[in-house]
């Protein structure tokens, strides 16, 4: 697993120094053994202001000198990107710009490798009940979802036109594999949206993405038809690349890698990239009557999605001078309180009582939220009826940013009247 870090830095060191001459455009060059007219002062002993030989002279100058450059990290290694000031010189202030700052990371997934697996039951939902309690594999931390097309269009993973069975040692090295297929006769009814696939959310702590790539290992079996009918898909998010895998000119009974790349421009239109959905799995662009009978089947193998991210500075132990940058700020508080005076919410009871009775009231502007019963205004409701009322804030929790912490206040007010033995709960 290999993970690097570019950084372009630019450095600036100010400088000073009690035994020099005025620095013009950064060319340290002695002054002529003569007068300097314009500062007024002539140098001690006629000598070279740089052998220090001669009284020193009291006199203080100013420079700047400039240093950029890349630093490449990686898992073996630390990068350093330094500037020294120029000699006789001591430096006063040092100051960094950071211009750009990525990470590749390519352990996001949970199994990759489709090694790790077990066993669920299959419920009937979808009037088949000769699957009742029909058990299957599926790879730990990913999930099946499928569409299948009546009227054999069952959903369970391992019946109907698409399937997806787990077949021991028929894996890219010798363990499981996870056979794709796509079996249907003449005229079968499909449509794009119909397939079967794995999901997996995967989690994206960082300030940014920037781009992703996705590759996989396939096989296809000799015994498909190579019509190009059916297609592997990898979609990440909603971006969707697909690979046509069952074109003819494809080898078959071989293992092969394909490569998904998804752009920056892709990511510069989500609005949260805190998590994101990865699918894999294969579809047809088929939208009507199939025509002959088609047999597809194709293995997919060791799944890598590689992430190009804007760190966090924690993550990547970013220092300056050997101080720890950071990129939080302790003990914020964001508060948030009604804020509008046509925030309200009211729900009477009905003539039996129902389940109504709740009066969310954001009339006033004055930072009161009222909760509860009008149960004078309906005599016919009492706190025997079981009601919710939901509270949603919406908070600016900026990107990559850690929530260590959340505090919910609540507070009954002077004029509550009753004891409406109110629960509360808060769900994320």
């Amino acid at each position: 697993m290999r993970k690097v870090v570019t950084a372009v830095l630019l450095l600036a060191i100010f400088f000073m120094s009690g035994i020099s001459a005025p620095v013009i455009s950064g060319v340290y060059a002695p002054l002529k053994n003569s007068v300097d007219g314009e500062n007024g002062f002539a140098l001690a002993g006629w000598e070279n202001p740089y052998d220090g030989k001669g009284a020193p002279r009291q006199v203080e100058f100013e420079g700047l000198q400039v240093s950029s450059g890349t630093s490449v990290i990686d898992a073996t290694h630390s990068g350093y990107i330094g500037i020294n000031p120029p000699l006789g010189w001591s430096s006063g202030e040092l100051e960094g710009q950071l211009e750009h700052l990525s990470k590749w990371v390519d352990d996001v997934l949970e199994n990759p490798k489709l090694d790790a697996y077990h066993q669920e039951l299959w419920f009937p939902i979808d009037g088949y009940p000769e699957y009742n309690n029909d058990p299957f594999f599926v790879p730990d931390g990913w999930t099946f979802v499928k569409n299948d097309a009546p009227p054999s269009g069952t959903q369970h993973p391992q019946h109907g036109y698409f399937e997806l069975n787990g077949r021991s040692g028929e894996g890219y090295d010798g363990t499981i594999g996870w056979r794709f297929d796509a079996n249907y006769g003449s005229g079968t009814t499909l449509d794009p949206s119909k397939g079967i696939y794995m999901t997996q959310q995967v989690a994206a702590p960082w300030r940014e993405v920037y781009s992703a790539e996705i590759t996989f290992l396939y096989y296809v079996s000799s015994v498909s038809d190579m019509n190009d009918e059916v297609f592997i898909f990898t979609r990440l998010e909603d971006y969707t690349s697909k690979h046509h895998v069952f074109a003819t000119d494809t080898p078959t009974n071989t293992w092969l890698q394909a490569k998904a790349t998804v752009p920056s421009s892709f990511f510069e239109s989500l609005e949260v990239a805190d998590s994101l959905l990865l699918d894999i799995g294969i579809g047809t662009d088929i939208d009507g009557l199939t025509g002959a009978a088609s047999d597809h089947e194709v293995y997919i193998d060791e799944i890598e999605l590689k992430l190009l991210v804007r760190p966090v500075p924690e993550q990547i132990d970013l220092r300056a001078n050997g101080a720890k940058v950071t990129g939080s700020t302790q003990g914020s508080v964001s508060p948030y309180v009604p804020d509008g005076g046509n925030r309200d919410c009211y729900s009477a009871p009905n003539s039996n009582g129902g389940a109504g009775g709740v009066d969310l009231d954001g009339y006033g502007d004055d930072g009161v939220l009222e909760v509860g019963a009008d149960a004078p205004s309906h005599p016919d409701w009492s706190d025997a009826f079981s009601y919710q009322v939901g509270l949603q804030f919406p908070l600016n929790v900026p990107r990559g940013a850690r929530i260590t912490s959340a505090l919910l206040q609540v507070e009954a007010g002077s004029d509550s009247v009753g004891l409406p033995g109110m629960r509360i709960f808060v769900a994320d």
